[in-house]
């Protein structure tokens, strides 16, 4: 209705668009960067290497700790805190080029090509991440990592492709709807993809990576049967020298965590 009245249009609600875009991308960008440097995984599965001190490893380990990294104000959390800014200000300086009849879309400006560079960088890096933590993974998710890092190169590599490609190839007035409509399926088509490879409870390799992972629910009572002696997985307890087959000894589950006082310590 706003735009029938003058043509123009609310510029708040359609900044607001711009900008809930453009922290949306920088979320996922950073999500990929934390699940390609082992995020979630417990620190028995990553093995740490000799080379932990060189700048590529201290920002994978601070990616594999986000919450961590940002409390310590760790390189990865300044680094992510840098991509969002910039994803805001891009956003904000791309809105000064609405008006121009030079720009087709959203991205033909030196704000949205200056954004696709970032995209590129931070696939490249993506792909450090990914080497980094598959050289150091287990081999039952090797395959997960492979799949992950086409995943998210064609997440990250994607938009620049298609924009440079739409820049070559078509004519002005195909641009707008060939870049919008092909980057919201390639991009959307990404993301179910990632959502199937980290969450999935399906069996089968695309699960490797839930079934280790701390954010699989059922993990902790499969540890806690482990260490309890499996099956029906109890403990045994007497009274202090008593035979095993006295009748006060009883079974019980064994907890996930062990609290002393306000701390808790987890048994896996």
């Amino acid at each position: 209705k706003w735009y029938q009245s003058d043509g123009v249009g609310w510029y708040f609600m359609d900044a607001m668009s711009a900008h809930l875009e453009a922290i949306c991308d920088s979320l996922v960008a950073l999500l990929l960067l934390s699940i390609a440097s082992g995020w979630t995984l417990p620190n028995d599965v990553i093995l740490q290497g000799n080379n932990a001190s060189t700048p590529v490893a201290i920002l994978v380990q601070g990616f594999r700790n986000p919450i961590g990294g940002l409390a310590t104000l760790a390189p990865s959390s300044m680094l992510g805190m840098v991509v969002l800014f910039l994803h805001a200000f891009l956003a904000q300086w791309g809105r000064l080029y609405n008006d121009d009849f030079s720009s087709y879309h959203d991205l033909e400006h030196t704000p949205g090509q200056l954004l696709l560079l970032v995209r590129i960088i931070l696939g490249l890096l993506f792909v450090v991440c990914i080497h980094t933590t598959k050289s150091s993974s287990p081999l039952s998710l090797q395959t997960f990592y492979q799949r992950l890092g086409t995943v998210g190169m064609i997440w990250f590599w994607s938009m620049p492709a298609i924009c440079w490609m739409c820049a070559w190839l078509l004519p002005h007035h195909w641009k707008h709807p060939a870049v919008s409509i092909s980057g919201c399926i390639i991009q959307t088509t990404s993301l179910v993809l990632l959502s199937w490879l980290v969450a999935s409870e399906s069996k089968g390799n695309a699960s490797a990576f839930h079934k280790v992972s701390r954010m699989n629910a059922n993990r902790e009572n499969q540890l806690t049967d482990a260490l309890s002696g499996g099956g029906g997985g109890g403990l045994s307890v007497g009274n202090g020298g008593a035979s095993s087959s006295s009748s006060s000894t009883t079974r019980k589950i064994m907890p996930t965590t062990l609290k002393l006082g306000k701390a808790k310590v987890r048994l896996d």
